[in-house]
């Protein structure tokens, strides 16, 4: 699976983070088993409104699962999960760092 990125050239004057969204890709859409370990990322897809963003980290990968941190106002929770489910819920929004 491959996933090509479209920049967001109105963003991209107001910020130097520039927003992308996820596009293309096939297979079981699973975006983020390509991501490295260490990798820092936005998703949307939490609330109903489409507008809230969520912060994640991934922290180690096994042979399925991927376990990630989540960054928010209650702190920090680590906890495994199941990649494709995972990117069924929830959309890549940005990356922060990889």
């Amino acid at each position: 699976m491959t996933i090509e990125f479209q920049n967001k050239p109105e963003e991209e004057e107001k910020t130097n983070i520039v927003p992308f969204t996820a596009i293309g890709g096939g297979g079981d859409g699973d975006w983020l088993t390509q991501l490295p370990v260490g990798c820092r990322f936005l998703v949307i897809g939490e609330d109903k409104n489409g507008i809230g963003l969520v912060e994640y980290w991934i922290h180690e990968k096994g042979k399925r699962g991927v376990r990630i941190l989540r960054v928010g106002l209650e702190g920090e929770q680590s906890y495994w999960v199941n990649p494709p489910g995972f990117c069924k819920q929830y959309n890549l929004y940005e990356i922060l760092e990889s």
